[in-house]
């Protein structure tokens, strides 16, 4: 996914959505943003997700998600202008 923040920081970003996305009794959201993170990340991000696997449940070709995963960071790269 592409996201434009602009000259919003992923800190503020991730503050203010987060209440939306994953709302709970206390409030939700998330409350901080360690460094560098939260001042020098902005502009345009491609976010890839999360994709773990346990290690009982990789099965034979699991050497070769790594490589599977840089590649498509790489095309991500390539396609949306981020960086």
């Amino acid at each position: 996914m592409l996201q434009d923040l602009g000259r919003e920081t992923l800190a503020e970003f991730l503050m203010r959505t987060s209440r939306h996305q994953f709302p709970n009794d206390a409030g939700g959201g998330v409350e901080s943003v360690a460094e560098p993170l939260a001042r020098e990340v902005s502009g345009r991000l491609a976010y890839i997700g999360e994709l773990n696997f346990l290690p009982g449940h990789r099965g034979r070709r699991a050497d070769r998600l790594e490589p599977f995963m840089r590649i498509f960071q790489i095309l991500t790269i390539q396609k949306w202008d981020v960086g």
